[in-house]
């Protein structure tokens, strides 16, 4: 090997671990090696359920602890008619980004895709995801929400 490919290989090399310290020091592209608290899988029981005209399914999680932060990373939903179906995630009770009353399906039950801007809660704040039937019928309703809380140095 000549000194320039050995040059090369050790430049790839310190800009693959840079990257790699890049990554994994931003909880919300990566859930933290240390300091994880739980990872949230919600509900776990997710059979679709028949939600009557004007009402609600709500999936909430638990109040996030107070020496932690929380990231909600994906999301998927599931109705017999998306048309009837609005949804909004909500944060202490107020629409938050990136679902507010959003008509019809969001990503799929088996493998939520990754929420294009993960949903940042602080200590004390709690999820919720909100399927309103809108219909005058009802509807059979199921959701899904993926997560975690992580403990942070600066809380």
């Amino acid at each position: 090997m000549t000194d320039y490919e050995l040059r090369v290989l050790q430049s790839l090399c310190a800009l693959q671990q840079r990257l790699d310290q890049l990554l994994r020091g931003d909880p919300r592209a990566f859930p933290p090696l240390i300091g994880l608290i739980r990872r949230l899988d919600l509900p776990i029981f997710r059979i679709p359920q028949p939600i009557l005209a004007g009402a609600s399914l709500i999936v909430t999680w638990d109040v996030v602890p107070q020496s932690a932060l929380g990231i909600v990373t994906r999301i998927g939903t599931q109705t017999s008619n998306a048309t009837d179906t609005r949804i909004t995630t909500r944060v202490n009770g107020f629409p938050v980004e990136p679902l507010i009353q959003v008509i019809g399906a969001v990503g799929d039950m088996q493998d939520p895709p990754l929420l294009a801007t993960p949903i940042d809660l602080n200590p004390g704040d709690v999820f919720s995801l909100v399927m309103e039937n809108i219909g005058m019928a009802p509807r059979d309703m199921a959701a899904r929400t993926m997560g975690y809380f992580y403990e942070h140095q600066g809380v």
